[in-house]
């Protein structure tokens, strides 16, 4: 199987669990982009010797775990934007998603092209409604790599593959090019949700809450790339059909299952 990224089957936009899944069984194949930058490095697993960062990590942890225990489902609308390593604008996207607990999600990226992911709780489907094929990939070998569903996770095996800081108020925000989905309020609340992994494909998680709600998330990965989510339309805990989690392949559309 080819990566699908270089084959131009699979758009960007369809980031962020394209990135982590259809990347994950193909690590010999070239990247999205090649730059390997310092954000990486940046982004690394801070140090745990020492009381004073293990205390506050632990911390972090337990205040983020705290505000997830309070989603059990979650709708929203996003504006996605794609930024290289060299912090240059190279795609734009709008979609909307529902998550819920236990490992679902159905994600509906509309532009720049259709494209949809499903996560049933056993297996992530791909669909490429301009190619009609689809791709399944079992959700257990690829959710280590895939961190956003860690927010509908309470998987400890799962959580002990990251780690969790804390983001000092008043770093510069990874969407700003985005519309505030906080109406100008203050965000008091960021999250790292840090790989341990260094060969991870996604490298970190940045869940940002206003409140309770969270209004924005960022995922940057191995080659320095960055996809930036900004939510409105923001549905917490509302009643979902579960329907929408079960994928249905297409008549006449081809399956490739790497299960």
């Amino acid at each position: 199987m080819k990566n699908l990224f270089s084959l131009g089957l699979l758009p960007l936009a369809f980031s962020p669990l394209a990135i982590a899944v259809a990347t994950d069984l193909e690590k010999t194949t070239q990247p999205v982009a090649t730059a390997v930058t310092q954000s990486i490095t940046q982004a690394g697993v801070p140090s745990t010797e020492g009381g004073t960062v293990s205390v506050l990590n632990d911390e972090a942890d337990k205040a983020l775990k705290s505000l997830l225990a309070n989603i059990e489902s979650l709708s929203a609308s996003f504006a996605q934007q794609i930024i290289d390593s060299e912090e240059e604008l190279i795609q734009e996207g709008e979609g909307e998603f529902t998550i819920a607990k236990p490992n679902l999600l159905y994600w509906s990226t509309v532009t720049p092209e259709e494209s949809t992911i499903t996560a049933d709780g056993e297996t992530i489907w791909l669909y490429d409604p301009f190619i009609e094929q689809a791709t399944a990939y079992s959700l257990q070998r690829s959710i280590a790599n895939t961190p956003l569903l860690l927010l509908t996770s309470t998987d400890q095996s799962l959580w002990q593959q990251f780690s969790v800081e804390t983001v000092a108020p008043g770093t510069k925000s990874e969407t700003k090019n985005l519309a505030d989905a906080s109406n100008g309020h203050l965000a008091k609340k960021e999250f790292d949700v840090v790989a341990k992994d260094e060969n991870a494909q996604v490298q970190r998680l940045r869940l940002t809450f206003d409140g309770d709600m969270l209004i924005k998330f960022s995922l940057l990965d191995a080659t320095g790339q960055r996809s930036d989510f900004s939510l409105s339309n923001i549905a917490l805990n509302k009643a979902v059909n579960e329907s929408l989690f079960n994928f249905v392949l297409p008549e006449g559309a081809l399956l490739d299952d790497q299960r």
